[in-house]
């Protein structure tokens, strides 16, 4: 099976253990652990049942010791020539993002639907937020916590912001992330006020 080399931002596509250490010790590879590169080519990278192929999935990643961050990537070719590998992937990339853009419009619609219902009752909130931390500099993070009467969810998590306001907060949870359940109506009782 073919495959696609990347090291230092070349590229090739090699057909066999040979044309691998040939693309990396010709890519400028000068280090003394020639020899241990040639031994994870030879053991690991065309070995369909190798331990690292399991670990790693498709892309695998050589580390010699002492060369840093200058991994070398293997991976399945997706066509013969770099070019047509490369406009493949991108367009798988390209779907895969917009599959994603598309799940992620639709799930928060589905959530701003939740937290607009209309619902009277009483509310359980935690919503994080930023204050300023006196003693170390810079900021913490802290969580409101507590249980609110209001008519929906985004009032509740309004109510909420309000007093995390009043407590000097900033960078506070967007709404669609917080977390906000409606407990019901606890009593007959009618309460404005709220007990975050």
């Amino acid at each position: 099976m073919k495959k696609v080399a990347v090291y230092y931002g070349k590229k090739a596509i090699v057909s066999n253990p040979q044309e691998l250490k040939t693309f990396i010790f010709e890519s400028g590879f000068e280090y003394p652990e020639k020899h241990y590169v040639a031994k994870l080519v030879n053991e690991f990278v065309f070995d369909a049942d190798s331990r690292l192929n399991v670990e790693h999935g498709n892309d695998i990643h050589i580390m010699p010791p002492g060369i840093g961050n200058g991994q070398i990537h293997v991976y399945p070719a997706l066509a013969e020539t770099i070019e047509e590998h490369d406009r493949i992937f991108k367009e798988r990339l390209d779907a895969e993002k917009a599959k994603a853009e598309k799940e992620k419009h639709e799930y928060e619609q589905q959530r701003l639907g939740e937290l607009y219902k209309q619902q009277r009752g009483w509310y359980v909130c935690e919503v994080e937020y930023a204050i300023d931390d006196l003693f170390r500099g810079g900021h913490k993070w802290k969580t409101m916590f507590g249980r609110v009467l209001a008519d929906s969810a985004a009032d509740a998590y309004m109510k909420a912001c309000k007093k995390i306001e009043e407590k000097n907060g900033y960078w506070v949870q967007e709404m669609i992330n917080a977390d906000i359940e409606y407990i019901g109506v606890l009593t007959d009782e009618k309460i404005d006020e709220y007990g975050i």
